[in-house]
């Protein structure tokens, strides 16, 4: 996994990270596989999701403090970050597309 940053405008402009810790984070936060993320994310997912890939940041916010960060009017463009986030967290294969995002 390429060591991959993709900025996010919240309380103020922060840098998300998807690794094995914050993989794992989200999955002991939800209970659920990281490829379960499916289509259709609940908000204790996308929250979920966010806050492991901000704990590199501030190990001390929780989940519920990364929750009054996300709002109707900017969880699409959250998203949309997370999504990112993913496929560029991914290897570049030699002739072959990215793989799907869990998000997509």
């Amino acid at each position: 996994m390429k060591d991959e940053y993709v900025e996010v405008e919240l309380d103020k402009p922060r840098r998300l990270r998807l690794d094995l810790n914050a993989m794992s984070d989200f999955e002991k936060a939800t209970g659920k596989n990281f490829s379960a993320i499916g289509k259709e994310p609940s908000a204790t997912d996308i929250r979920a999701l966010l806050w492991a890939c901000l704990k590199h940041e501030d190990e001390r916010m929780t989940p519920h403090d990364i929750g009054k960060l996300i709002t109707p009017g900017n969880m699409g463009e959250i998203i949309k970050r997370l999504v990112e986030l993913y496929k560029v967290s991914l290897p570049e294969p030699e002739g072959e597309a990215h793989s799907t995002s869990p998000l997509a």
